[in-house]
């Protein structure tokens, strides 16, 4: 068994332990090898023989190996190419499972000291149904009964946990499609006082304060040709400034659609003002302002100040109608709420799309955890 091993934390507390204290006695398999280190270094050998998926774990429980070393032998197998291996930390820990012949070292040790000396318990075999994590639609989900194992729901918003006995609701969980690096958009606007950077595998969108009135600023990506359909999708997250402040007054981020040529656009964006609301404005010719409509009263538009929101565009890829485009927001990233629709060809055909930030009055920045521009 090669690859990839996957270990649920839950079950890590599975197997039984085996207190070593001079080394003469192999490991068992699937064991955790509790090793005193208080009167010397150790010298431990691996089980053997061991079938591929077998496991064990080591675990200094003195808090002396930086003194006393602990030495894992291979007993007859390599572990990760090497006779043998050290561990120096003190409370350090590892997990080995075998594999193709040999030892791997599947979870790197850690230190802990003081009031924080919390070794791992029990070590899992990686053949343990709780040790793997499933995934399917809701109605694929099994019937409960592995205590540990977690199911992931492709057409729901939770994950479930098994308590042995039924499934338990565990937490919101919606992918995100990491964004395309920074590298890939255009900045847009007639004067540029904007960054956008890669940060973590998000996208960091920020700007100074306006200057004169050109202050939206446009991150673009190009569009397929006109006629066909499209879906711009992201999660996003008003930031605070850098000062430390709350979000400020026009602090305002968002999604566009714009015409490369004029930088004519459109925008679905949050801003705020003593709290968060949803707009959507449209400009023209060089990024002058437009007819604006604010959704704030809106019972569907809610929104939490600085909190993720989801916002999406969805081009039909239809013939000339009122219906082409339609603008929506979502808090879960599951459920989207329609906020309005337009024909395409209100600031022109746009042949670009992407994120927005405006600093009004104010400088703004917004983080993008998700992004994504999929045909249809």
């Amino acid at each position: 068994m090669s690859g990839s091993y996957l270990v649920n934390p839950v079950t890590l507390l599975r197997f039984p332990e085996q207190a070593i204290s001079d080394g003469a006695e192999a490991i068992s398999p699937g064991a955790l090898a509790r090793v005193s280190t208080e009167d010397g270094p150790v010298s431990v050998p691996a089980p053997s023989p061991a079938a591929d998926g077998s496991c064990f774990g080591v675990v200094d429980v003195d808090g002396a190996a930086s003194v006393n070393p602990i030495t894992v032998l291979g007993n007859g197998m390599l572990i990760d190419g090497q006779a043998s291996v050290t561990l120096a930390q003190d409370f350090g820990e590892a997990v080995f499972v075998a594999d193709a012949g040999q030892w791997r070292r599947i979870v790197p040790a850690r230190s802990f000291g003081g009031a924080q000396q919390i070794p791992i318990a029990r070590v899992a075999d990686i053949s343990d149904p709780a040790a793997i994590n499933i995934q399917g639609t809701f109605a694929s989900r099994p019937s409960p009964g592995v205590p540990g194992r977690i199911f992931v729901a492709t057409d729901s918003p939770l994950v479930f946990y098994d308590t042995g006995t039924s499934w338990r609701a565990y937490s919101v969980a919606q992918p995100f499609v990491t964004p395309p690096l920074a590298a890939a958009y255009t900045l847009r606007r007639t004067a540029i006082n904007s960054t956008l950077v890669d940060d973590g595998g998000s996208l960091l969108f920020s700007a100074t304060q306006r200057v004169a009135t050109n202050d939206r600023q446009l991150a673009t990506l190009a569009l397929p040709a006109t006629g066909t359909a499209y879906t711009l999708t992201v999660a996003m997250q008003l930031q605070a400034q850098g000062n430390g402040s709350a979000l400020t007054s026009y602090s305002c981020a968002g999604i566009c659609l714009a015409r490369a040529a004029t930088n004519a656009s459109n925008f679905l964006f949050v801003y705020s003002d003593s709290g968060a609301y949803l707009w959507q404005k449209g400009s023209g010719a060089n990024l002058t302002a437009a007819a604006s409509v604010n959704f704030s009263q809106s019972a569907a538009a809610t929104l939490a100040a600085g909190g993720l929101v989801w916002m999406r565009v969805r081009d039909n890829g239809g013939a000339l109608a009122p219906t082409n485009l339609t603008w929506s927001y979502s808090l879960d990233g599951f459920n989207f709420w329609p906020l309005w629709t337009e024909q395409r060809d209100g600031i022109g055909v746009p042949d670009c799309a992407g994120l927005y930030v405006d600093p009004f009055n104010a400088p703004a920045a917004a983080r993008y955890y998700s992004v994504s521009l999929t045909t249809p």
